[in-house]
């Protein structure tokens, strides 16, 4: 997926300066334990389900969304496990 439209017109503002910008990140567990991960499309690492939220979007919000985009799971967010 491409550069939401916020974030690409943020760049042609800022260019390539560091950006640090607000993401979630779902941690979902089965029956014993075992946490999925992803493996992420530009360097083959594997990480946790998530994304940037986009600007007036509740994190809780954007979590869902990217939990459906990336691996189809239908979640509700229980718990805030760190900031």
């Amino acid at each position: 997926m491409g550069l939401p439209p916020f974030l690409q017109a943020l760049r042609e503002k800022v260019g390539n300066d560091l950006l640090v910008l607000p993401t979630v990140a779902g941690l979902v567990t089965d029956d014993v334990g075992r946490i999925l991960l992803i493996r992420h499309t530009r360097d083959g690492n594997w990480v946790l389900p998530g994304g940037c939220t986009e600007p007036e979007e509740y994190p809780a919000e954007r979590l869902v969304i990217e939990m459906r985009e990336e691996t189809g799971l239908e979640v509700r967010p229980t718990n805030l496990i760190g900031v």
